[in-house]
C-alpha cells in the first residue's frame, strides 16, 4: 500500500510540475503579446517614453524562465527603434549564444552593432549568411561585410540586382558566371564570393552582357557580366565537406545577395 501511495504521490508531483511549467509558458506568451500589442497601438506615431517603458517591462517579464527567445528579440527590436543600439546588442549577445541558429537574432545583432562595432557587425553578418544556406535570394536584415580589399559594405536587400547564371566545378576550382548592377546603374559592381560567413574571393563586373542591356533597354548595363573562380578547398562546408557558397553584388557602399538561376545548366553549386 505504501509503495502505491508513493508512486501516486510521485506522479502527482510530476503532474503539478508540468502544470506549473505550462502555466509559466502561457504567462510568458500573454505578456509578450501584451507588449507587442502596446507597440502596435503606437505604431503610427511611434511609442512615447511611457509606452516604451511599459512594453519593455512586459518583454523582460515574459523572458524569465522562458526558453523562447521571442520576448528578448522583441525587446531588442524596441531598443533599436528607440536608437539605443548598445542596449539592444547587450540583449542580443546572450540570445545568439544560446540560440546560434536563430536568423532573426543574428540579423538584429548585425543591425545593432553596425554603427559602433564593425568587427561584431561583420561577424554577425557572416553568421547570418551561413545560416541562410542554400536559400538563395532571401532578403537579409541590414548588416555589414568586408571585401577582400577591406572595403566595408552594408547588406541591404534589393540595392544590387543580379543573377548567378551558372556555377561549375572545373578541376579544383569553382567558377561562377552571371551579371550584377546597382539599382540604378552606377559604375562597376564588385562581386563578393562568401563561404561560411567570410569573403574568400572578389571580382569586378566587366564582361559584355548585351542580353542584359537589351532586356532592360539600358546601354549602361552593357558590361555588367562577371566570371569569377575560387579554389574549391576554400568553400568547404561544416558538414560532409559540402561546398558552402553565396555571392553578393556590392556597389556604392551597399551589398545585396545574388540569386542562383537554378533552372540553368550547369548549376552545380548554390541550388
Amino acid at each position: 500500500m505504501t509503495g502505491r501511495l508513493l508512486a501516486r504521490a510521485a506522479l502527482l508531483a510530476v503532474a503539478l510540475a508540468a502544470l506549473a511549467w505550462i502555466g509559466l509558458g502561457l504567462r510568458a506568451v500573454i505578456l509578450n503579446e501584451r507588449g507587442t500589442a502596446r507597440l502596435e497601438a503606437a505604431a503610427e506615431e511611434g511609442p512615447d517614453a511611457a509606452t516604451a517603458r511599459s512594453a519593455r517591462s512586459l518583454f523582460q517579464r515574459a523572458s524569465r524562465a522562458n526558453v523562447d527567445p521571442a520576448p528578448e528579440l522583441n525587446q531588442a527590436s524596441l531598443l533599436l527603434a528607440l536608437g539605443r543600439r548598445r542596449e539592444a546588442a547587450a540583449v542580443l549577445e546572450p540570445v545568439t549564444r544560446d540560440n546560434p541558429g536563430n536568423i532573426r537574432a543574428w540579423g538584429l545583432l548585425a543591425t545593432a552593432t553596425a554603427a559602433f562595432d564593425d568587427r561584431r557587425s561583420t561577424r554577425a553578418s557572416g553568421r547570418l549568411l551561413t545560416l541562410y544556406g542554400r536559400v538563395q535570394g532571401e532578403p537579409l536584415p541590414r548588416g555589414a561585410v568586408r571585401s577582400a580589399s577591406g572595403r566595408r559594405y552594408l547588406i541591404v536587400p534589393g540595392r544590387v540586382n543580379g543573377v548567378v547564371d551558372t556555377s561549375q566545378v572545373i578541376g579544383g576550382n569553382a567558377t561562377f558566371v552571371g551579371w550584377a548592377t546597382r539599382v540604378p546603374p552606377q559604375g562597376p559592381t564588385e562581386i563578393l564570393v562568401v563561404s561560411r560567413g567570410r569573403v574568400v574571393e572578389t571580382a569586378v563586373t566587366s564582361r559584355p552582357r548585351p542580353d542584359i542591356a537589351q532586356r532592360f533597354d539600358s546601354p549602361a548595363l552593357e558590361r555588367t557580366g562577371f566570371d569569377v573562380s575560387v579554389a574549391l578547398s576554400r568553400l568547404a562546408g561544416e558538414q560532409d565537406n559540402e561546398p558552402d557558397v553565396y555571392l553578393l553584388g556590392a556597389a556604392g557602399g551597399e551589398a545585396s545577395l545574388l540569386s542562383f538561376a537554378c533552372d540553368n545548366e550547369p548549376q552545380e553549386l548554390g541550388c
